[in-house]
């Protein structure tokens, strides 16, 4: 296999600064995402890194422009002069669409997918307001789309993302063909709403991303509980959706050993290190790597990008 990479981002998960194992569920029986691995207590073949989320910029970090720094490779905080949260304005979008990581890998020949599964309504939104096919489109004016967008469209950063190159979105149908996974990685809450008939097997979940790393050179997948719990304060949530996440990656990681896919995981801010607060903090983001072009040099989230175009080339 050549080289390739899967990126798995989880929102809102930092460095603790300190001890802390009474606030924080990265030390409550995990292992890849275990504090004693991520403060460098112990080690299991993974590099463990903090990366600054603040970009020189005062302020505590948020998903909009920590997310847009990730997959554009701009320090997306200076250019909008703050910090901002959870979706991206109109001239965040467009930045997204044309400095985005999937346009950088297209522009190489490299095929990147996102493999989270969009539902029905997110796909009515698309012919309604933009007159797209979520499976066969082309946004060929750039300015003209970002127009017609609106708060209550909610776009996330990697849904413009997979927009910039007019890459076809998942639905729920291919979660069950082994194709895809939902947001909440087994599709429980798709379940409750009567949209799955059952949940994943995390073997299921694995094979999907299997599936796909062996058609694509980028598979990358979204996780935004852990950043919703954790401004809850709800620690049982927390750690049972990092419990998940360790699940997902440690199969995925034995699964590919050998193989020549680097697996790394990113944040874009803190808050779940830290529940005795409400909100995010001013930690580092983690980010964690395991591959076969050696140890990570990393300092903050824009350096992100290019360094997973790097992996892949």
């Amino acid at each position: 296999m050549s080289a390739k990479a899967i990126l798995i981002f989880i929102d809102g998960c930092g460095v603790p600064p300190a001890y802390m194992p009474g606030s924080s569920p990265l030390y409550n029986s995990l292992g890849i995402l275990n504090a004693d691995y991520i403060m460098g207590k112990k080690s299991n073949g993974f590099q463990y890194l903090g990366l600054d989320a603040q970009m020189q910029v005062e302020g505590i970090p948020q998903s909009a422009t920590g997310q847009a720094s990730i997959f554009t490779g701009l320090n997306t905080q200076k250019i909008m002069n703050g910090h901002l949260v959870a979706y991206p304005t109109r001239p965040l979008v467009n930045l997204i669409l044309k400095n985005s990581l999937f346009l950088k890998l297209k522009q190489i020949n490299k095929n990147p997918v996102f493999i989270n599964a969009y539902t029905e309504d997110y796909f009515r939104i698309l012919r309604q307001d933009f007159g797209l096919d979520a499976m066969n489109y082309q946004i060929t004016d750039t300015d003209g789309f970002t127009g017609n967008i609106r708060i209550k469209h909610r776009f996330s950063v990697t849904t413009i993302q997979n927009l910039s190159v007019n890459n076809p979105f998942y639905s729920i149908s291919d979660i069950e063909s082994g194709k895809s996974v939902f947001h909440d990685i087994d599709g429980h809450t798709l379940v409750k709403k009567g949209l799955l008939r059952k949940k994943m097997p995390m073997e299921q979940v694995r094979d999907a991303f299997l599936y796909n790393i062996d058609k694509f050179d980028l598979v990358l997948f979204e996780y935004f509980l852990t950043d919703i719990y954790g401004h809850r304060q709800n620690y049982e949530m927390v750690h049972q959706s990092l419990c998940m996440l360790d699940d997902l990656i440690t199969m995925l990681s034995i699964a590919l050993s050998g193989q020549g896919v680097s697996i790394i995981t990113a944040s874009d801010h803190g808050n779940i290190e830290d529940l005795g607060i409400p909100g995010h903090t001013k930690n580092k983001a983690l980010f964690i790597y395991k591959g076969a072009k050696g140890p990570a040099a990393l300092g903050q989230l824009d350096e992100i990008s290019d360094f997973i175009v790097n992996q892949v080339s």
